[in-house]
């Protein structure tokens, strides 16, 4: 019996389509050629740009104004891709020739990953052209990836530094016609910090029309296989190179650094802050948070569960325990509307949200109404690094951090299942304590 099917008006198809993640729209495509014709500016509104060219896909599609659909290019700078850049004057050419011409253009992505970064490398060339040319006027979100392997941090630091000194003269103020508004970067490297202090420098033309930053810091664990130890960075100066009064959203992932310092300067650098996701480990304190409160706009914030240093008070859930979190924030910060608390659970292999929706402030003034829980979602370890498992660990394992820590962790982990996973620990400097007795292990 042949399947009936019932036809939907084009526009419902694009909405349902909007919402669908682009593996899902893939396999729509390829059930019709009314599918795909549907689909076709869902599947190409974002771009693999070394791909697309050796496979011909913008000359073949240029009729379908393809340059017009674009919105968002990956650009790779990777070593699965050093054979296109290996033609240097070919490869140049063809990307800055290829990104002038995408009319739409609103996000570019760029992942490198070079074994020597080089001032005339495709790293380098790259960045010239997005801050020299300059491409970052015309788009609205810059993402950076880099990821230095094999102590090859410091020739990336030099790059900055020599395209810092060669852009300088030919920068302008920005001026009424930038489009920037987001910032990303993500620094993977044994040293991602003192690379993140390199950056203000090249976007300061740009950041005054800039709303939303996110600054993640990843720790390379290539590190720890040269030394043999974990030496950790708990500077927090970096941030201060992106300071803005006209920032309204910040995304800040730093699980080295010293909480409560780090809080205390992003209340500084960005003082008009409405949103915050901030996540500087699992190891927090509730007190940690105090700085905060010169945020007076401040009606969003997402943090991860501080596991110790409040009341032992009996509960039964976690989303209770997170509940309590919520509420005491939003004691302190009037202006709150949404609190999210992420925690790990199980083993450490996922990770959970618990969201709550802060009602406003009682007509006598009282800021401690009952925050709701209106989301509980959980998903897998996007979030969840091996630096949380080690802290999670130490939570458990060592003595000394704070009374009542493994009765509260274990509402949320099976320790023993936990302390049992086959996870490498370093030694780490400076950072944890003596061994608690065996009973405790």
């Amino acid at each position: 019996m042949a399947r009936a099917t019932l036809p939907l008006p084009l526009e419902l198809v694009f909405e349902v389509l909007r919402c669908c993640r682009r593996e899902d729209i893939r396999s729509f495509a390829r059930t019709s050629k009314r599918s795909y014709n549907a689909s076709f500016r869902f599947l190409h509104a974002r771009i693999d740009l070394i791909r697309a060219l050796e496979s011909g896909t913008l000359e073949r599609h240029e009729k379908d104004d393809i340059y017009n659909i674009v919105r968002a290019v990956d650009l790779y700078i990777t070593p699965s891709s050093m054979h296109f850049w290996s033609n240097t004057e070919f490869s140049h050419n063809a990307i800055e020739t290829q990104l002038v011409k995408f009319k739409n253009l609103e996000e570019l992505h760029i992942i490198s990953e070079e074994e020597r970064y080089r001032i005339d490398g495709p790293t380098a060339r790259v960045l010239r052209f997005v801050f020299g040319y300059p491409l970052a006027r015309h788009i609205s979100t810059l993402f950076l990836e880099v990821h230095t392997v094999k102590g090859n941090w410091k020739s990336f630091r030099r790059v900055l530094c020599d395209l810092e000194a060669e852009l300088e003269p030919l920068t302008q103020p920005t001026t009424p016609k930038c489009r920037l508004k987001t910032v990303k970067a993500l620094i993977a490297s044994s040293h991602p910090k003192a690379l993140l202090a390199y950056f203000p420098p090249l976007l300061s033309p740009y950041m005054a029309t800039v709303e939303t930053i996110e600054l993640r810091t990843l720790w390379n664990l290539d590190h720890i296989g040269q030394h043999g130890t974990w030496m950790f960075d708990h500077s927090h100066e970096y941030i201060s190179g992106f300071r803005s009064t006209t920032m309204k959203r910040v995304v800040l992932e730093d699980k080295y650094g010293l909480a409560d310092r780090i809080y205390g300067k992003i209340a500084k650098v960005w003082p008009n802050l409405e949103e915050l996701e901030v996540n500087t480990g699992v190891d927090q304190k509730l007190s940690d948070y105090d700085a905060l409160e010169a945020l007076k706009s401040l009606k969003y914030l997402s943090i991860p569960y501080p596991c110790y240093s409040w009341d032992l008070t009996p509960r039964d859930t976690m989303t209770q325990e997170s509940a309590y979190v919520a509420e005491a924030l939003g004691a302190r910060f009037l202006a709150l509307q949404d609190v999210d608390v992420q925690y790990i659970y199980g083993t450490g292999s996922t990770s959970r949200i618990a969201l709550f929706n802060r009602p406003p402030p009682l007509p006598d003034g009282d800021g401690s109404a009952k925050c709701q829980p209106f989301q509980l979602r959980g998903h897998r370890t996007v979030d969840t690094t091996h630096l949380d498992i080690l802290d999670m660990r130490a939570l458990v394992m060592y003595k000394g951090l704070a009374e009542g820590v493994r009765e509260r962790v274990e509402k949320y982990v099976d320790v023993e299942e936990f302390l049992a996973l086959d996870v490498y620990v370093p030694k780490v400097l400076g950072l944890l304590p003596e061994p608690a007795p065996p009973d405790l292990k």
